[in-house]
């Protein structure tokens, strides 16, 4: 009898601990809001160099009131990122791609900044080459907050699973996003299986929604920014849904190697009067894939040297400076002159080129070699001759 009691008590013990074991997800002590973050983001601070080509395919729709939906656009997109964080760098290449069976490429912007200076040179099919210049007093798209680095970002979202994207005007950073909030939730939850910490909190326009992965080192999983009400004064963004997948280890740093973006737009535009605006929702999703994927390897000096891409006479507009006309001379910006496009015209220009450029180099060259014979002929020719006198 004394041997079955304590059978049963023991069965009992055990068939307890199997669900809590098992079953029900252990998370260990839960951090605070703002102690995940600070985690998460600390993960990514330990960047300091990144580089990878990405392949992203986004479909569009716009529908007005009363009116049908219009047929999804596609467009396909072809990018180069190359980062050092260090050095303020930043460098992005993005190809716009025709829609099949063409395949061709229809736009190119090129962004580069480094040392307080950032240039962005735009092509497409039907207009020549146009170089905007900007710098940290004024950043590109006036973006005086955000000037460096990540103002490259302001137009890409190649940088989502970083957190850093576009957002009411500015690049922005989910994290600094979230920490501006009055209040934070942070809660347990199973995502695809993992365990996961969900951080939640709101303000009087918009939700926001992040969740971090504590076994992938507070890796970002996903967040959103929700609108609180539709047609909202900050342009009238209702849905920006981020979510990584397929992440890999490069030395303890975890990086997706795909991620899916969902935006959501809506607002009141005057058509077909002020009087009766009609409402515009726009729909857009994008799938992208990450190739050639780097993480802390130095760049090679190559990386660096954009500059020496320019065409002199490349239209410039400086943005400190809009309303003069410039063209690029030289590795630098010069005001539009009569002058200055006929030496253009013939071929050359009584400028004197910069340490940049490997005319410089040999025009100081001749000058030396000139001042070295000249000299060799006076002493040669006087100074010798009255020695000997």
């Amino acid at each position: 009898m004394e041997l079955l009691r304590k059978t049963l008590t023991f069965a009992c013990f055990f068939l307890a601990y199997l669900p809590l074991g098992h079953i029900v997800p252990s998370f260990g002590d839960m951090p605070s809001a703002k102690d995940a973050l600070d985690r998460s983001e600390n993960e990514y601070n330990k960047i300091k160099y990144l580089q990878f080509r990405s392949e992203s395919v986004s479909n569009s729709q716009r529908k007005l009131s009363n009116q049908p939906i219009t047929p999804p656009y596609q467009q396909k997109e072809v990018s180069v990122v190359k980062l050092d964080i260090d050095r303020n760098f930043a460098y992005l290449l993005s190809d716009i791609i025709k829609a099949p069976p063409q395949d061709e490429v229809s736009d190119r912007a090129e962004t580069y900044f480094l040392d307080g200076t950032g240039f962005t040179l735009r092509a497409n099919s039907s207009s020549n080459e146009v170089f905007t210049l900007w710098t940290k007093k004024d950043a590109i798209h006036g973006d005086t907050q955000n000037a460096g680095w990540r103002s490259v970002f302001f137009e890409s979202e190649q940088l989502l699973p970083m957190g850093i994207f576009r957002f009411e005007g500015k690049t922005e950073s989910i994290f600094d996003l979230m920490r501006r909030l009055t209040q934070l939730k942070i809660e347990n939850k199973k995502n695809e299986g993992n365990e996961s910490y969900v951080i939640s909190g709101e303000n009087d326009l918009y939700r926001f929604m992040i969740t971090l992965d504590p076994e992938r080192n507070s890796v970002l999983s996903s967040y959103s920014i929700v609108a609180l009400r539709r047609g909202d004064k900050t342009g009238g963004l209702q849905t920006f849904e981020y979510k990584g997948t397929d992440f890999v280890n490069i030395d303890g740093l975890y990086f997706p190697k795909t991620f899916d973006l969902l935006m959501e737009a809506g607002n009141f535009a005057q058509m077909p009067s002020p009087q009766k605006p009609m409402y515009v929702e726009y729909k857009s999703t994008m799938t992208a894939s990450i190739e050639e994927l780097s993480i802390n390897k130095p760049l090679s000096k190559i990386d660096y040297g954009f500059q020496t891409k320019i065409e002199n006479g490349t239209t410039v507009y400086v943005e400190e400076a809009r309303q003069i006309d410039h063209i690029w001379l030289d590795g630098k910006p010069v005001v539009k002159t009569d002058e200055v496009m006929l030496a253009i015209a013939r071929g050359g220009h009584k400028f004197m080129p910069g340490p940049d450029n490997p005319r410089f180099w040999m025009m100081l060259l001749s000058i030396i070699l000139i001042l070295t014979g000249g000299g060799m002929w006076v002493y040669k020719n006087f100074i010798r001759k009255e020695g000997g006198a």
